[in-house]
Parts: C-alpha cells; sequence; structure tokens
C-alpha cells in the first residue's frame, strides 16, 4: 500500500508493481515530450544514444545504461538531442490489480514554471528494517534484459502477461533499490578503480585477480565487495560493458565480425550469445530494430 505525507513524499510498503504500459522505441534527434505531468510513474533507460530529462529544477543528461525514474504529477520535460533507442515503462508501485491501465488520455502538459517545483519523493520499504528512497537517477547492471522481456509481454498478451509484468518489474526495481541500499551504505566506492579500467579498456580479458590488484583487495574479498556493491559479479559487468560499446558499433555499420574482434572476444558465437543474454535480441535483431523502428512515446 501507498502513502502520501505531507512532504510530497510516497511510502510503498508493498512492491507490487503494475505495468500500464512498456515499448521499446527509437526516436530522431529534436523530439520533444512536455513540460507535462503524468497519472501514474515512469521509468526511462537509454539504450543507446542521449536523452535529457528536466525534472524538479534539474537536467539529468542520459547516455547509453542510464535511466530517470518520476512519479505521479510530477512535472517534467524529456528532449532528444540525437537520436536515442530507449525503454519507457509507466506503472504503479502497489495495486491489488495486475491489469494494465493505459495512461495516454490523462497525460497533461503544464507550464514550464512548474518543471522547478520538487517532485513527488517515493521510499520503498524492502524489509521491516530496510526502507530505500528511489533515486530519480539510476544506472544498475542487468536491466535490459529484463525490460525487453516486459516490453515482450506487454506487446504479446500471452496468457498470464499481467503476473509476468509484475514479476519482472519488481526483479528490475529489487536491483535499482538493493544499489542504492549499498550506495547510501558506502557512498565512496571501494572498487572505484577497476570499474574504471573496465569501462575504458572492456576489450581486455580482466581477470578478477588483476582486478583485485588494481584495487588493492585480495581476490576473494574483492569478488564479494564487488557484488555487494554491483549486485552482480566482476565478469558479468565487464559483459555488460562490451554490450553497451557494441550497440555503438552496431549501429554504426560495422561487421559483427569485427566488432567481436575488437572488444575481445574469441568467437562471433560467444559475442552473440553475450549480446542476447544482456539485451534479449541478437545483434541482427538489435540492429535491423536500429534501422527501422520508429515509434511514438508515451
Amino acid at each position: 500500500m501507498s502513502h502520501l505525507s505531507s512532504d510530497r513524499t510516497v511510502m510503498v510498503t508493498g512492491l507490487r508493481p503494475t505495468v500500464n504500459f512498456a515499448q521499446r522505441a527509437i526516436l530522431p534527434a529534436g523530439t520533444r515530450f512536455g513540460p507535462r505531468q503524468i497519472p501514474d510513474c515512469q521509468m526511462l533507460y537509454v539504450i543507446h544514444g542521449a536523452a535529457e530529462v528536466r525534472l524538479g529544477g534539474r537536467r539529468y543528461t542520459l547516455g547509453a545504461g542510464d535511466g530517470v525514474f518520476y512519479g505521479k504529477n510530477s512535472p517534467h520535460q524529456i528532449v532528444i538531442p540525437v537520436e536515442a533507442a530507449f525503454f519507457s515503462v509507466h506503472f504503479h508501485w502497489d495495486k491489488a490489480s495486475a491489469e494494465p491501465v493505459h495512461p495516454a488520455y490523462r497525460i497533461r502538459e503544464c507550464s514550464e514554471r512548474l518543471i522547478e517545483r520538487h517532485p513527488t519523493s517515493y521510499t520503498v520499504q524492502l524489509s521491516p528494517q530496510v526502507a530505500v528512497r528511489v533515486p530519480h537517477y539510476y544506472r544498475t547492471s542487468g536491466l535490459e534484459a529484463l525490460l525487453m522481456q516486459i516490453v515482450m509481454e506487454y506487446r504479446n498478451e500471452a496468457p498470464g502477461y499481467e503476473a509476468a509484468m509484475r514479476a519482472l518489474l519488481s526483479d528490475v526495481w529489487i536491483r535499482i533499490l538493493r544499489q542504492e541500499s549499498e550506495r547510501m551504505i558506502n557512498p565512496a566506492s571501494k572498487i572505484h578503480r577497476a570499474l574504471a579500467e573496465m569501462r575504458n579498456h572492456p576489450d581486455k580479458p580482466w581477470t578478477v585477480a588483476e582486478l583485485a590488484a588494481i584495487s588493492g583487495y585480495h581476490t576473494d574479498y574483492f569478488s564479494t565487495l564487488f557484488k555487494a556493491e554491483k549486485g552482480i559479479s566482476p565478469k558479468q559487468f565487464l559483459v555488460d560493458e562490451r554490450i553497451r560499446k557494441s550497440k555503438f558499433l552496431l549501429l554504426s555499420g560495422e561487421t559483427l565480425e569485427s566488432i567481436s574482434a575488437k572488444l575481445g572476444y574469441t568467437s562471433l558465437h560467444y559475442f552473440s550469445r553475450n549480446f542476447k543474454e544482456v539485451t534479449g535480441l541478437t545483434p541482427t535483431e538489435f540492429r535491423q530494430q536500429g534501422e527501422v523502428e520508429h515509434e511514438e512515446v508515451e
């Protein structure tokens, strides 16, 4: 159940999200939405390209792997400065029914000055002992494949799709909120050097021992610390970084063989398998969608 306090903070005491709308969209540079307000909550996640979101007097510049969240009646504006692909999911935090209720007819334009107003905050009670404030900006590994599954369930409407979307979106938010909880406990990352090396050089065949040495930790302790802070293993983080870079190369027209070699893969099959595990699409399917899929976003 959700409760609104006097300072515009919503306390979510049960995690039963209902997906109202989900899509994967590709939009051309110059696309704008808002200023506007929506009747539910929305999360955006950039797959490639860039998006700028104005919310609560702040401007969030999002690249691949970045996401933003805002809730009901929180004035915002979305601007696409270069062609971008992203996931858009509208949802309610806690409803008895999992039946989607499309938000389109209740989205309202608002004045520019309202964007400066502080947006509604949300806090989710993950357990009796742990309550986590929902971040407006997030960058969490492992979300792309889950979001793609939500979109496919929404599109196909197979029997039980409402419950499937609820389970998938719960997984998405548990990952984000666990990471946020860890960030609140340890605001300064203890593994930042290893993270920087993998982001800057995803083509290298990094071993856990090498990454641990860079961070100044014993291998076993480093693995435990990494999993606690990022929610995934160093190996999976490296895979995610490789796939993030590969998406740009795919849309730039490079061959699959060239991309695979550039990112340190020993075989095209291994690269293709990793790509589908992370994104839910094969490299060829991703490139084809980038060429033909231009949809309206809600």
